[in-house]
């Protein structure tokens, strides 16, 4: 039987998935995901990095773009990031794909999981890949409505029609930490309260 992945039992989700075309968006979210990959980065000398549901790549390339990067998308964003940036290498977000071959030093998940209606399928799809850091982010639910400044139960669905759940701070660390070692888990800024994981594949 399909647990609520950690999210208490009452919580009530989305059943289908929401396609969000983010193809136009820049640096306003998510910016801090980012510069904590790019400081891991730096701090340990990496030079691959595999960035999964980048969307536009506006942050993959600003901070990556000297590195060696493989985006991976659905359409039509993938065929978008194929037509506009021909030099650098992207390939399909396909769930039931094994990447085993595949070496790379830091993977990128940026907000990706809550658009997932079965997000075991996503942590299977990252884990396949023979990676040393990961990187993975979410809102947080809990700060997430009180900076909305609206009156909603924390019973779900979330207000963004594209989410299909979202996780408390706690939630999501006992989530991923089924999967993945987690080095570091902190909440970005107080206009967007993203959590951000940062881990490491559990031999």
């Amino acid at each position: 039987m399909k647990t609520n992945y950690c999210i208490y039992p009452k919580y009530v989700s989305r059943t289908e998935y929401h396609h969000h075309d983010d193809r136009d968006l820049t640096d306003g979210s998510q910016k801090e995901v980012y510069l904590a990959a790019y400081g891991l980065a730096k701090q340990y000398r990496l030079k691959t990095v595999v960035d999964v549901g980048c969307g536009s790549a506006y942050k993959l390339l600003k901070y990556f773009g000297k590195y060696s990067t493989v985006g991976y998308e659905i359409q039509p964003t993938l065929d978008y990031l194929k037509q506009t940036y021909p030099h650098k290498k992207w390939d399909e977000s396909n769930l039931d794909v094994s990447h085993k071959d595949i070496e790379v030093d830091l993977i990128i998940c940026s907000d990706v999981i809550e658009h997932i209606v079965d997000p075991d399928r996503l942590l299977w799809f990252l884990n396949e890949f023979r990676f040393k850091y990961i990187v993975l982010s979410t809102p947080d639910r809990s700060k997430l409505l009180a900076v909305q400044k609206v009156i909603q139960s924390q019973t779900g669905p979330p207000l963004n029609p594209a989410h299909i759940r979202e996780w408390s701070f706690e939630e999501f660390e006992e989530y991923i930490r089924q999967r993945f070692d987690i080095l570091r888990h902190f909440n970005s800024t107080e206009e967007w309260w993203t959590q951000v994981i940062v881990g490491t594949k559990r031999e």
